[in-house]
């Protein structure tokens, strides 16, 4: 099912600062979890999050699964460097380090003793927000990358990526809703939005969720969209 075409709320990305936030008369924003726009005050018809942000007096819309992460490295990374089996062994491999644009790194989280855990991994290669880079430098063999399963899951799949370390060890993160405030009334084209994301997930399931995913963590945290 195509995505309608929506004159009055067209779609793009646009790159911008962190420190700059780029305000709409009408539009939609995916924002980064660490700076959280006012959708009401800024005037946006919408927002893009990950559950646990979104407000109480907010309408969300589920837009995909909870996130699970994975550790991939290639097989000839593995064969040269072996497999790590716990956290504590990525110390000894090349992490492939993904930064913000504000200047700190996504964290390496991990689950142990009932509880998240932050690892301090290091490598050779830093990547500033680009999730296809580290996909791409982790195919080339250069590390190990911590990715979301769904950007991964049909590399895992098809043999060009091994899945590192128990599933039980990696984390879970809400996945991202799409939000609107409960006493507006809504545009044509929000609605039809609404409608589109409704029927598309519930026809297409884990393909339409995974696009999804991508799309939104493209964009995040130092990209808008907006309306034009």
């Amino acid at each position: 099912m195509a995505c309608p075409k929506i004159r009055e709320l067209r779609v793009r990305a646009v790159r911008v600062p962190m420190a700059q936030p780029h305000k709409s008369a009408s539009g939609i924003i995916a924002e980064s979890p660490l700076v959280l726009t006012d959708i009401v005050a800024d005037r946006y018809d919408a927002g893009f999050r990950r559950g646990n942000l979104v407000a109480r007096d907010m309408i969300a819309v589920r837009a995909t699964n909870d996130l699970h992460y994975r550790v991939v490295a290639s097989p000839d990374y593995v064969a040269r460097h072996g497999l790590p089996q716990t956290p504590d062994d990525l110390h000894a491999h090349n992490c492939i380090r993904y930064r913000l644009p504000g200047g700190g790194f996504i964290p390496w989280l991990f689950v142990g003793d009932g509880k998240m855990i932050e690892f301090d991994v290091s490598g050779s290669l830093i990547v500033i927000n680009d999730p296809e880079l580290v996909i791409h430098a982790a195919l080339q063999g250069v590390g190990v990358a911590y990715l979301y399963e769904e950007y991964v899951a049909r590399m895992i799949a098809d043999g060009r990526l091994v899945s590192i370390l128990d599933k039980s060890v990696l984390p879970v993160t809400d996945g991202f809703f799409l939000f609107y405030p409960s006493r507006r009334q809504n545009s044509a084209a929000l609605r039809a939005l609404i409608d589109f994301l409704r029927s598309e997930l519930r026809q297409n399931g884990s393909a339409a969720r995974a696009q999804l995913v991508a799309a939104m963590e493209s964009i995040i945290p130092s990209d808008l969209i907006q309306g034009e």
